[in-house]
């Protein structure tokens, strides 16, 4: 199993429990089973993965958070009270911790599970529900928040997966932790890696476009135009072997393509400025257990796109998307 499919795992795991198909029933008879059920295959797949120092070292001081927003705050006091022992380091990045969050902006977190987590199945188990219950603090700030935790383990310090967490996103990072976290890291850059990473993004956005019909409820259109969003700063990963913090990544990529090719990204961008779509599922018995029957969810409950939008996200528009997505995709074959 490669380190990307791993922490694929990882992630699904600690954010809801559920590895495959066959938990999605167990979880819903009741949502901490699949958490017992798959620790040890977690267990075992870590136990395997590479354990040794490689590349290049870096060391990264980030600073307590202490900006105003209240849902930060509040996942810092849950984390803290209920998870400090267990993690090497717990961390909000991207426009929460600059402090320039927008009504589109949802919670970009990354949690390190410590060593001795990984190696004992009650404390996982433990762990991971507690984490599972901090990923519903993101959606009780943003209805429509899509992904849970990044999830790496302090074993990935020394072969960091720099197309899962570029290091410097660091640079954009405060720490959860109250004590603050400076963090040493060693990488080795990976051409194929970052092609691949590329590629598959790629990929997934013209099968989903490929259908013709942007999705008309907030939720999958939100989605959809995240996971364009994040095409320049993967494009200039692949370019330049280091990574790019997203916010700059979009001026920077347009100096490759064409400036009508390179529009409908400034368009897409410009529909995340003046993002109001954030109704949706209201948790209010929070903290718990997020399952994949929670994200079905969110689906049915986001408001529906205005007409206004959907007659802009016609079958042009989507078929300049993909004309973009295919000249970025071209420049990796």
């Amino acid at each position: 199993m490669s380190s990307s499919q791993f922490h694929t795992k990882l992630a699904k795991y600690i954010n809801t429990g559920c590895i495959d198909r066959t938990d999605l029933f167990l979880s819903l008879a009741k949502p901490n089973l699949p958490f017992y059920k798959n620790a040890g295959e977690i267990i075992k797949m870590w136990g395997n993965s590479e354990d040794r120092v490689i590349g290049k070292s870096l060391n990264f001081t980030c600073n307590k958070y202490t900006g105003e927003n209240k849902k930060v705050k509040e996942m810092m006091q849950y984390i803290n009270q209920e998870l400090s022992d267990e993690l090497f380091g717990a961390y909000v990045h991207g426009s929460l911790a600059t402090n320039d969050s927008i009504s589109y902006s949802d919670f970009d977190g990354l949690i390190i599970l410590k060593n001795e987590v990984m190696r004992d199945r009650k404390k996982l188990i433990n762990t991971a529900i507690k984490l599972s219950k901090a990923y519903s603090i993101m959606i009780s700030m943003d209805a429509l928040q899509h992904h849970g935790w990044f999830v790496l383990t302090e074993k990935d310090c020394k072969n960091w997966p720099v197309t899962y967490f570029p290091p410097v996103l660091f640079d954009y990072s405060k720490s959860l932790l109250n004590s603050g976290k400076n963090i040493e890291i060693t990488y080795l850059t990976s051409d194929t890696n970052n092609k691949n990473s590329l590629n598959r993004l790629c990929n997934s956005i013209i099968r989903h476009l490929s259908k013709n019909a942007i999705p008309e409820n907030s939720f999958q259109l939100k989605s959809i135009l995240s996971e364009y969003m994040l095409m320049p700063s993967l494009y200039l990963q692949y370019k330049n072997g280091t990574g790019i913090y997203k916010k700059y990544s979009f001026e920077e990529a347009s100096k490759d393509f064409k400036s009508e090719d390179w529009r409908i990204m400034n368009e897409v961008s410009d529909i995340r400025t003046k993002w109001k779509l954030n109704s949706g599922l209201t948790l209010t018995d929070y903290p718990k257990i997020i399952t994949p029957w929670v994200k079905k969810s969110q689906i049915k409950h986001s408001s529906k796109v205005p007409d206004e939008l959907m007659q802009k996200l016609d079958s042009e528009f989507i078929a300049r998307m993909i004309k973009l997505t295919n000249l970025i995709r071209n420049k990796i074959l």
